[in-house]
């Protein structure tokens, strides 16, 4: 990875490109955008059965979510995660290879940072 300085309004900044020249910084938050907007659609189907999901992060190919409400003791969590949640990111968002279910209790900030 390459750095590339931005000089403007006096102040030098460093932004990180690929080889590609394409600004990850910039390419991540598009990524997020999306993972955001299918969890989006998601939701009310989740709401509707009394659960929801809280989105927490997406780092190194991995999307971070806490199921809420009655998603958390559900006998159908897990394939409500991988048949489900997971499945919809993985064909809907190329850089999504997994998707994680963390527990209450579970320090995400010291996982995504």
């Amino acid at each position: 990875m390459k750095k590339i300085i931005f000089k403007g309004c006096g102040t030098a900044i460093a932004t990180p490109f690929n080889k590609d020249g394409v600004d990850l910084q910039e390419f991540s938050k598009l990524v997020e955008e999306q993972i955001q907007k299918i969890l989006n659609k998601i939701r009310p189907y989740l709401n509707s059965e009394g659960g929801d999901l809280e989105y927490l992060g997406f780092k190194d190919g991995i999307v971070y979510i806490r199921m809420l409400g009655a998603c958390i003791d559900g006998g159908a969590l897990d394939s409500t995660l991988k048949e489900g949640i997971e499945a919809l990111l993985l064909e809907n968002v190329p850089e999504v290879i997994e998707v994680k279910n963390l527990q209450m209790g579970d320090d995400a900030d010291a996982i995504l940072n």
